[in-house]
């Protein structure tokens, strides 16, 4: 085990976003990302196009180039690698950067099924707690939340909350959640080697964090936020049978981390 990264955090933060792009021509609102950042001179954008056949290369290289002013990069993979790692390597390059360094770094759903705005809650949290080092979006159903899922979705997720939770054990009410956010500290350690599962990247990332800093580390350092608001997007790429799939890597993922 080793020591858990430094916990300080500054009040002005650099935060780095990276959002994973996969055929999302017809579903990416780039006018809400440009208004957000118009507001957050702090936040960058890191569009990382994951080998995709529509026109979301050309829509994203067509909005960088429009806005040089503002805080946008671009990656683009040569093939599609799955979710996790265009996560990866968004992270990676955000984390390489060092004019100015990143203090922040994350990732978020592409369709913005989590709105931008909840952004500043999750970094308002480290500002306010300065232990924690990860932040992440809980789904839950709350009178003041407007968190708006699909049967077929809620379906899901709950059979995959069940599996997960009776297979590996974290004390995660939603891994799955497509909004978090890392120190830099923390984020290079856990992003460094790449994933095992398409899927389930977020689950190896928790296994990371507790096999690196301890089992307290996820209760003490971690925050689950809980969402004002989410909702579905239609188009989402998650189907009924892709369960079998995810059973699939939660027992490759069992396996892969129980001794270490």
């Amino acid at each position: 085990m080793v020591p858990s990264p430094n916990t300080a955090v500054e009040q002005t933060k650099r935060v780095a976003l990276v959002i994973p792009c996969f055929n999302e021509a017809k579903r990416l609102n780039l006018e809400a990302y440009s208004a957000f950042l118009k507001t957050h001179p702090y936040t960058i954008f890191c569009f990382v196009n994951d080998g995709s056949t529509d026109r979301t290369s050309d829509l994203l290289a067509t909005f960088a180039a429009e806005h040089p002013t503002l805080s946008i990069k671009t990656l683009s993979l040569d093939h599609n690698s799955g979710k996790g790692e265009a996560v990866r390597q968004g992270v990676l390059t955000m984390l390489a950067e060092k004019s100015p360094a990143v203090d922040l770094v994350g990732f978020w759903d592409s369709d913005l099924a989590t709105p931008l705005a909840e952004l500043d809650r999750f970094v308002e949290a480290f500002a306010h707690e300065t232990r924690l080092q990860a932040v992440v979006g809980f789904r839950k159903k709350e009178p003041a939340a407007n968190i708006k899922r699909s049967p077929s979705r809620k379906l899901i997720s709950a059979i995959m909350r069940v599996i997960i939770h009776t297979l590996i054990g974290l004390p995660i009410h939603d891994t799955q959640c497509g909004a978090k956010l890392f120190t830099a500290d923390l984020a290079s350690k856990i992003f460094n080697a790449p994933f095992i599962a398409r899927w389930l990247f977020d689950l190896e990332l928790f296994l990371r964090m507790k096999q690196a800093y301890g089992s307290t580390f996820l209760s003490q350092n971690l925050e689950q936020l809980h969402l004002k608001s989410w909702h579905d997007v239609p188009g989402t790429k998650l189907r009924f049978w892709d369960v079998f799939e995810i059973f699939l890597e939660l027992v490759k993922i069992k396996l892969q981390y129980r001794n270490r």
